[in-house]
């Protein structure tokens, strides 16, 4: 099952304990209803309720997550739910948008565990200096530039790669591609 959030409008000033937000759900490329959070801590609003019955079904027949590491390092592991599902969703397209925003007019560029962006430069300039990525890695000192990678590369380069593959990719193909040197 294919979910995707389209029309999406999100209050950063009124999310306080929750994202506050507005959007249309689509699956499998069919518009299915709309989804709402107020931002204050309650629950996602889902109209019609068929939608979330829907995605109930659909995060039953996923595995559990891990949610967090208990004091003893064991893996404290939950249920996925629609309100999982619709905020991973929401919080990978409100990653790629500030992807795009560091990377707009600057190269973004990670250092260890350090996001770090240039001043502006002009397009002529950025491509000129991102033509030799190899180049443009050593003299900056770092170990991915955002601006070349896919969004979803640029992504794991950024958050924590398992907790985002748990979400994002169960699939053990891309644990193992991301596990190769190099990525």
């Amino acid at each position: 099952m294919k979910i995707e959030l389209k029309n999406i409008k999100h209050a950063a000033f009124a999310s306080q304990e929750t994202n506050c937000f507005a959007a249309t759900v689509y699956i499998d490329g069919k518009k299915e209803g709309t989804v709402s959070n107020e931002g204050t801590g309650g629950p996602n609003n889902y109209h019609p309720y068929g939608l979330y019955q829907k995605l109930t079904e659909y995060a039953d027949s996923l595995p559990e997550i891990e949610a967090w590491k208990n004091e003893d390092g064991s893996p404290h592991m939950m249920k996925t739910d629609p309100d999982i599902l619709i905020g991973d969703i929401l919080g990978e397209w409100l990653g790629i948008k500030e992807l795009k925003r560091l990377t707009k007019g600057r190269i973004a560029f990670v250092r260890g565990a350090d996001i770090y962006t240039t001043g502006k430069m002009d397009d002529a300039r950025m491509a000129t200096i991102l033509c030799d990525i190899a180049g443009a890695k050593q003299k900056l000192n770092a170990d991915h530039i955002l601006n070349v990678m896919s969004e979803r590369d640029a992504l794991l380069a950024i958050v924590d790669r398992n907790a985002f593959l748990a979400r994002f990719s169960p699939k053990a193909d891309d644990v193992a591609a991301l596990a190769a040197p190099g990525v």
